[in-house]
């Protein structure tokens, strides 16, 4: 059974077994799941704040990344299990570099997800209501803890692998980008 198909308490406790997987970057993915229907909550909340059409066109790109991170907390653990067999049967050096680059790429969307949600929610910052701004400020919280925590698995893996390194070169300095805003937004 695919992990984002178990209960909460299943999933937390197969994260809790000693087990390979699912670890890090299928949490990080979770984490980055629950800012994205966080802040949608406060989106939704705040339609009424919005051109029907932008409302409309940004509620599905916000489902959009909110189910892909939900299916990337079971890819995340595909990924590593391959990479965790490719080095226990010492495979060949393309096998393996392959594992990793794998291991590393779907780290590297939860990452480019989180960044698309946060550029949302710093342009239309202004029309959440203000009764959200507590669940507006944790979901941006949630989804900074999982790029952060994903990014981790993209450098772990990425080593050697240029496609991956220019992957990560580029969500750091978006990151860089938006992070001054974001936080701003989490001192008012």
């Amino acid at each position: 059974m695919a992990l984002y198909s178990l209960s909460l308490e299943k999933y937390l406790n197969k994260l809790a077994e000693k087990i390979p997987a699912p670890g890090g970057g299928s949490a990080s993915a979770l984490v980055s799941a629950v800012g994205v229907s966080l802040f949608k909550m406060c989106f939704v909340y705040s339609q009424i704040n919005f051109n029907p059409r932008k409302f409309k066109t940004l509620e599905g790109k916000l489902e959009a990344v909110r189910k892909r991170l939900i299916r990337l907390i079971e890819e995340d653990k595909k990924a590593y299990l391959e990479l965790n067999d490719a080095y226990r049967k010492k495979s060949d050096v393309k096998k393996l570099e392959s594992a990793r680059k794998k291991a590393g790429e779907i780290p590297a969307e939860i990452c480019e997800c989180c960044l698309r949600v946060l550029r949302i929610m710093m342009e239309n910052k202004e029309n959440i209501k203000k009764i959200f701004s507590s669940d507006f400020s944790a979901s941006l919280k949630f989804l900074m803890a999982g790029l952060e925590a994903a990014r981790i698995f993209v450098v772990i893996n990425c080593k050697g692998i240029r496609s991956l390194e220019t992957r990560l070169d580029k969500i750091d300095r978006e990151y860089e980008e938006i992070r001054k805003e974001l936080k701003k937004c989490l001192r008012k």
